[in-house]
């Protein structure tokens, strides 16, 4: 289960890196060399961004990459290392099961949102990265603190 979900962050990060890269890159090009601009290019790049951060925020709890794991864990002794593995991963879990929660409300109350560069694009549709990252990274949190108390 954990492999299909790292995988599937994996093909996402890369498809939303690929995606952003090439339309700004075309956007930058037929803004300069041919005067125009691609309609909703800004946006949905802009968009692409917000997926990458949320998604890779998700992996990096994977990876122990979090900047406040990381610092909290390293000023404590090795033998104490899972006392404070765990509190962290309680601490974000909370946090990412307000993500959650708060996410799906806001997705919901968001139905009748349309893209202002896009006509016609609901923005439920971007904003659903919100609820779907809180559940990611709750997932991932419990697994920090799975692994917490098996050491």
């Amino acid at each position: 289960m954990d492999r299909i979900i790292e995988r599937g962050e994996e093909i996402l990060l890369f498809v939303a890196v690929v995606y952003a890269t090439i339309v700004v890159f075309c956007n930058v090009i037929t803004r300069y060399i041919f005067y125009f601009t691609i309609m909703g290019a800004d946006a949905t790049a802009t968009w692409s961004f917000v997926v990458i951060i949320y998604i890779a925020s998700s992996c990096a709890i994977k990876k122990k990459g979090h900047l406040v794991i990381d610092v909290i864990c390293r000023f404590f002794p090795k033998t104490e290392k899972y006392v404070t593995t765990i509190i962290t991963g309680v601490m974000g879990a909370i946090f990412s099961i307000f993500l959650l929660i708060f996410g799906i409300k806001f997705v919901i109350n968001s139905r009748i949102d349309i893209a202002f560069d896009i006509p016609g694009f609901h923005m439920y549709y971007i904003y659903s990265i919100i609820p779907l990252a809180g559940l990611l990274m709750t997932y991932r949190f419990i697994m920090l603190i799975v692994e917490g108390t098996r050491k």
